[in-house]
């Protein structure tokens, strides 16, 4: 047979091939699906790693656009639309800085969600778990987009998954006291999209009885806050937070410095009052990009300067929060659900190797948190961070040990001690599991790597690579690599603990887990997540034991009790 004639038959196969699947084009329309405010269609595209089909609805809005008097109140539901609403195309970030050239970002019309899920025929009757993604990006960064948070491998283990957008930054997190700016409505953002999930969810393939909140960084505080939030009960069955807790020093201002900062705002705006009515008619004239660029000049590396606070209930309509987490924590009042909590081994280790000023950022944030505590300022550890600070030239090519050193102790300072005595308090309840991890996976690829720190360990966010797909970081798709296998085995127990509550239902049976994850307990039992997964004791040194010591009578004081 000439080649010509068989090259001819194999392209007609392939065609044939991909005709009968539905895979050849990605201009493939999902069939309508009806929503309480109107029909929706997306596309049906492929998994990047199995080619499973699944369909995607990018930019369904769930809330008027957040602009003019509707500015920093809580989001109203979206308006109903006529005809077939075109789902098929991402929207906006919100308004933001630019990480690359400082400019502002985004649009106030960006309360929008996207739904990913393995149902493509009306003939599936089927309805699965539910994972609901929020990002992170210390509450003045980040978006939706399948770029970062491509669900690919979640499709695979056969979830649906939401992904919403929520506002940032003061736009987001402005509180006054005043009722028509309270705080919190990037959280009430959240709110509502969990609440259009439970209304819609049912007509994309998804239980809503079986839903799962997970974030990482702000996202998991983010999460946590909605499991101290009376409002957000019964609109979750679980939930999972990566590095972060409302616990963690940036991730929460209490009431009186968060309107002190929102004022700081409009006194950068050159709006210069003591009237809080006052200052919002101005701002409410303001552009976004305006008070995008006011706050983030306010901003001190890495710590945000807008984030959630506590809401007077005598003002605040629908209040996130209105008692601080440490009396609910204690006092056993948030919403008792199955949870994994945990972070990474060296969260800081990204900051602390990407330049000069983030260095000196992550220090001074450090040395700032147990300034008030003379115990702690006597450590060699913190001791070793103040000579750095007052040194000369103390952050110009450092040698990689004092790297390191100012990574562990500036980690165990601004994320391990919040998440660890968070888990501390979920478990005293002993209501629920809670399962405890520390994930020390590392590889030549890690994002920390691509983005420029050449350093071992696993930094914060790099655990993000192993749950979702990221078409621009060079992860690699070969299941037999090193990403390949781990994400594998995290999307296995994330997507475990979405359909059973449990990350590890099957045990030392399951042949690509193999280990049995016990809930950690009082006593912090915890799985260090790595090539081989090890079940073993609460994943905490000695001076970070002794730091949680120190700092334990001011635990109300700091949470705005």
């Amino acid at each position: 047979m000439k080649l010509s004639v068989l090259l001819l038959i194999i392209q007609i196969t392939i065609l044939l091939n991909c005709i009968q699947l539905l895979v050849c084009t990605e201009n493939y329309s999902t069939e309508v699906v009806k929503t309480d405010k109107g029909f929706v269609q997306g596309k049906v595209l492929n998994t990047a790693g199995k080619t499973v089909r699944y369909s995607t609805f990018l930019g369904i809005p769930y809330a008027k656009p957040p602009i003019g008097y509707r500015r920093f109140k809580p989001p109203e539901e979206a308006d109903a639309w006529t005809g077939i609403y075109q789902a098929t195309k991402e929207k906006e970030k919100c308004p933001q800085r630019n990480p690359i050239d400082g400019f502002p970002m985004g649009k106030e019309d960006c309360l929008y969600l996207n739904v990913y899920s393995p149902k493509v025929d009306s003939n599936d009757t089927q309805l699965r778990p539910v994972m609901v993604w929020i990002y992170g990006g210390g509450f003045d960064s980040g978006s939706n987009s399948p770029d970062t948070y491509g669900p690919d491998f979640l499709i695979e283990e056969d979830v649906v998954v939401v992904a919403m957008n929520y506002r940032l930054g003061a736009l987001g997190f402005l509180s006054l006291n005043h009722t028509n700016a309270t705080g919190n409505a990037g959280l009430k953002d959240q709110n509502l999209a969990l609440k259009w999930v439970q209304k819609n969810i049912r007509n994309f393939g998804g239980d809503p009885k079986k839903i799962t909140i997970f974030g990482q960084s702000a996202g998991s505080a983010s999460t946590l806050y909605h499991i101290l939030s009376d409002q957000s009960k019964g609109l979750f069955r679980s939930a999972i937070a990566m590095s972060g807790s409302p616990l963690n020093r940036w991730g929460f201002t209490d009431l009186p410095e968060a309107v002190s900062r929102s004022f700081a705002i409009g006194k950068q705006m050159g709006i210069i009052t003591t009237n809080a009515s006052f200052l919002l008619q101005k701002l409410y004239n303001a552009t976004a990009d305006h008070i995008v660029l006011a706050t983030t000049s306010l901003a001190t590396s890495p710590e945000p300067y807008m984030t959630p606070t506590i809401e007077n209930p005598k003002i605040a309509t629908a209040p996130i929060l209105t008692e601080c987490s440490i009396s609910k924590l204690k006092t056993g009042n948030f919403n008792h659900v199955p949870i994994i909590l945990g972070f990474v081994n060296i969260e800081t280790l990204l900051y602390v190797g990407t330049n000069v000023v983030s260095r000196e950022g992550i220090i001074d944030a450090t040395i700032k948190s147990v300034m008030k505590f003379p115990e702690l300022l006597r450590t060699e550890e913190i001791k070793y961070l103040i000579n750095l600070k007052n040194s000369s030239g103390n952050n110009f090519n450092l040698p990689i040990g004092d790297q390191y050193q100012i990574s562990w102790t500036s980690s165990d300072i601004l994320f391990n001690y919040g998440i660890d005595r968070t888990q501390r308090f979920l478990a005293a309840a002993k209501s629920t599991p809670v399962y405890y991890y520390r994930n020390s996976f590392d590889y030549n690829q890690s994002l920390h790597r691509i983005w420029g720190v050449n350093l071992d360990g696993t930094s914060h966010a790099d655990d993000v690579a192993q749950v979702f797909w990221l078409p621009k970081n060079n992860q690699s798709l070969d299941p037999q690599s090193d990403i390949g296998i781990q994400r594998s085995k995290t999307v296995r127990m994330w997507t475990n603990f979405a359909k059973y509550s449990n990350p590890t239902p099957n045990g030392t049976s399951d042949p690509l887990l193999k280990i049995t994850w016990p809930p950690s307990s009082p006593n912090g039992i915890c799985l260090e997540i790595n090539r081989h997964a090890v079940v073993g004791p609460r994943p905490i040194n000695k001076f970070l034991d002794y730091v949680e010591k120190v700092m334990e009578p001011s635990l109300n004081e700091e949470n705005g009790c």
